[in-house]
């Protein structure tokens, strides 16, 4: 199920080969943030058996390990580009801004699942990115 739903969510985003400027992508993802706010049991899902499967025992234990791979390098990507095309460039390593947007949005997921008239995950992604400096018009 985790697996249909990264395909549809990869549909949606998109890539650099899909001919979209990293703004464009950047403002998938934050959008696509905002769309988990609508989908309570899928985002409840998600944040169970992703810590279920912290356990190297666990079915989904690969799964994630993967998935999280692929987020890191996709979003270090996406970063790393915004960064230089900034005026002037930013010197953030987009290694490391990659790995803390990923644990926001997991951490925001739970804080939106226990308090959701509290939490608003779209609105703490910009700010996040906006503390970056010039990489987002979101």
């Amino acid at each position: 199920m985790l697996s249909r739903r990264d395909e549809v969510d990869g549909e949606l985003m998109g890539g650099p080969d899909d001919g979209l400027s990293p703004q464009e992508l950047l403002d998938r993802a934050v959008a696509q943030v905002a769309g988990n706010m609508s989908a309570p049991g899928l985002v409840g899902l998600y944040v169970k058996i992703s810590g279920e499967a912290a356990d190297p025992g666990h079915p989904a234990h690969d799964y994630f390990v993967q998935r999280y791979r692929r987020l890191r390098r996709q979003a270090a990507w996406l970063l790393g580009a915004l960064f230089e095309r900034a005026t002037p460039p930013l010197g953030h390593d987009p290694d490391a801004v990659a790995q803390q947007l990923i644990a926001l949005v997991d951490g925001l997921r739970t804080q939106w699942l226990l308090d959701p008239d509290q939490v608003d995950m779209r609105a703490a992604v910009i700010t996040f990115l906006k503390q970056l400096g010039p990489v987002s018009k979101c």
